[in-house]
């Protein structure tokens, strides 16, 4: 089987061109560590491994059944240490990088998408259509709740939240009040159950129209909050601040607004100097810029790759030199 079947790598030709430009920037100052915190099926490292033969990647995922895989299909780079697996989430990674290492890492990427595998694999819960589980969790040995505990015990105001304030579901407050209406009857057990409440809602609103199936955002929703993927990005960015040497990057792919704005919102506050409110006169805060974006404006996929990937027309590549 191959590892990446099936699977694109989305803003690919983006990515390479600008780690080959920090490479050139570095120079022979450059160290010889690289960070994928977001391994999923190597697409973004592999292609670095070809062709650098001198680099070594640390490969975080948070998905255990992920990095079985990895450590079979990429047992070569593994076993000639030029690949070192780690099954943890990236927001913990200044815990689970020895600190030797640390020192050495020059750039890191994080593509915050989930994977085709994890997407479309029956008894996972992420695809509309799985009529087998409604987990959600990419750890599904994490103690946090999965999304069918979530639709069935958490309150109406509660779920409500979730669609609306994670996903920018313009229906959330009738789609919770369905869910709960319906889990009166019986257990939401599936994923392809939940897909179906949220149609109903929307086939009850028809001249709102989303251009992508109904129940897209309520699904991500739920997903981006069982497993925390807002607070996880915004601790990685604190933490990558803290952590990285100078002139390092850090490249992210973001795939919807909300994303993109954590990331928006962390380059602009963090490359500013002061930050005192406005009439404070003298600044007071001594906080010095910490980074700053490497290109004006975020790389976009272009219409070739949308045209063959179209999970790819959303997606956002900044990149981040900390300083």
């Amino acid at each position: 089987m191959n590892f990446n079947e099936g699977h694109v790598p989305v803003l690919l030709n983006e990515f390479l061109s600008r780690f080959a430009l920090l490479i050139e920037r570095r120079g022979e100052a450059c160290r010889d560590r690289f960070v994928d915190f977001t391994f999923g099926l190597g697409g973004h490292s592999l292609p670095l491994l070809e062709k650098y033969g001198w680099l070594k990647i640390t490969a975080f995922d948070a998905d255990p059944l992920t990095i079985a895989r990895a450590e079979q299909v990429y047992k070569d780079y593994v076993s000639a240490g030029r690949l070192t697996l780690v099954n943890g989430n990236f927001a913990d990674f200044d815990s689970l990088i020895p600190a030797a290492d640390m020192k050495n890492v020059f750039g890191a990427i994080a593509d915050f998408g989930i994977s085709n595998s994890q997407l479309f694999e029956k008894g996972r819960g992420f695809s509309f259509d799985d009529d087998r589980s409604f987990d959600m969790r990419i750890n599904q040995r994490s103690e946090g709740p999965s999304a069918a505990t979530v639709v069935n015990e958490f309150g109406e105001e509660e779920l409500s939240d979730i669609f609306f304030h994670l996903a920018d579901e313009r229906l959330a407050r009738q789609i919770a009040r369905a869910v709960v209406e319906r889990r009166r009857e019986r257990p939401i057990q599936t994923c392809s159950q939940f897909a179906e409440i949220v149609r109903t809602v929307y086939k009850r609103n028809p001249k709102i129209k989303t251009g992508v199936d109904f129940a897209t955002k309520a699904v991500m929703a739920l997903r981006i909050f069982v497993n925390s993927e807002f607070d996880n990005i915004k601790s990685l960015l604190e933490k990558a601040s803290a952590n990285f040497v100078k002139n390092s990057w850090l490249f992210t792919i973001t795939f919807h607004s909300n994303e993109d704005r954590i990331v928006k919102e962390f380059i602009k506050n963090e490359s500013r100097g002061c930050v005192c409110p406005k009439e404070v006169i003298i600044c007071r805060c001594s906080h010095k810029a910490g980074v700053r974006a490497v290109d004006r404006k975020p790389a976009v996929a272009s219409a070739a790759e949308m045209a063959v990937n179209p999970r790819s027309r959303s997606a956002k590549l900044r990149t981040i030199e900390f300083i």
